[in-house]
């Protein structure tokens, strides 16, 4: 087949490399070109940076296209004139219409990282990690007009196993998808009536939205609660609170176990902290249990480490995180 790949960020590398390694070994499929995002203006020069992909892409003597709006009629004809059997997509950042749907004779598949019909729209690995799920996943299924709505192709779970944040568990997510979407094209290629599986509409859910504001924290909320927004909202929004009218950023926390901890007397207010020589770590009340903070990021500075925070306080009669 004739596959164009449709993506962007540096997460999706491993599965348009894997086409192209893919077509050097089978010769009856063929990477014939790339799309991917235009260039952004980035850092304090604004200078134009290409997305990963892009950059990627033209290293190879494979076609790249970077449209502003791959729905124009002009860019569709560009892509027609590569004559792909297939299109894949996998984080690609634009809505395809129904005219692009029309230009693969095959049809264009996407690859989900989430265990479909759970978790539909743009943050599937954030809203798992916020649910609490013990596993996650990847889903390949066709495209069609109503968002991550159409049939599936094949779908495979992994333990979600709270080691890592969202953007890290999502490469992991789109790397571990390759055999998948390989199996996948070939079963596209040999059974030309295979249509997928349609999902159960009555077990859809949505992503959740995320605002920047969601990364305030609520220490009256579950020390796990707290932790798993701490992964799911890396690396964007992060979760911040406030001491001594300061925005602190906790950049690294963990659940510590109920043996390590030694609580000072009348240590029961919700926010309140103090510095674990143990577990190098600010120790934090919540509403039922404990989080261990590693690492923070006060407001104007640098990240540092729990014991340099808590040794620059000078006032410590008042050790509470507040909002």
């Amino acid at each position: 087949m004739r596959i164009v790949f449709l993506g962007s960020p540096a997460a999706v590398l491993p599965v348009v490399q894997s086409l192209q390694e893919q077509a050097g070994k089978n010769p009856s499929h063929r990477l014939v070109g790339i799309v991917s995002q235009p260039a952004k203006p980035s850092g304090r020069g604004r200078h134009l940076l290409d997305p990963a992909v892009a950059v990627w892409g033209k290293t190879t003597d494979v076609p790249v296209f970077q449209f502003s709006n791959i729905n124009d009629p002009e860019n569709l004809k560009h892509l027609r004139d590569l004559q792909p059997d297939l299109c894949v997509t996998a984080a690609y950042g634009q809505i395809l219409g129904d005219d692009f749907l029309l230009v693969p004779t095959r049809g264009t598949i996407n690859i989900h990282p989430s265990l479909l019909p759970k978790y539909r729209g743009a943050t599937p690995v954030a809203s798992a990690i916020l649910a609490g799920e013990k596993e996650t996943g990847v889903s390949i299924l066709f495209t069609v007009k109503k968002l991550d709505a159409g049939n599936i192709i094949a779908q495979e779970a992994f333990p979600l196993l709270y080691d890592k944040g969202a953007m890290a568990l999502t490469e992991e997510l789109f790397r571990l998808s390759v055999p998948l979407l390989m199996l996948s094209i070939d079963k596209l290629a040999t059974d030309a009536d295979f249509l997928g599986h349609p999902q159960d509409e009555k077990l859809v859910s949505q992503g959740k939205k995320i605002k920047k504001e969601d990364g305030a924290i609520d220490w009256s909320h579950s020390a796990s609660l707290i932790f798993r927004k701490s992964l799911a909202y890396d690396p964007w929004p992060g979760i911040y609170t406030v001491f001594k009218g300061s925005r602190i950023v906790v950049s690294r926390c963990f659940l510590p176990k109920k043996d390590d901890l030694v609580r000072p007397e009348g240590f029961h207010d919700i926010g309140r902290f103090y510095f674990s020589k143990k577990l190098k770590a600010l120790i934090v009340a919540c509403g039922s249990d404990f989080l261990a903070c590693q690492e923070v990021k006060p407001e104007g500075q640098r990240k540092m480490d729990a014991q340099s925070f808590f040794n620059g306080i000078k006032d410590k009669s008042e050790l509470c995180f507040s909002l």
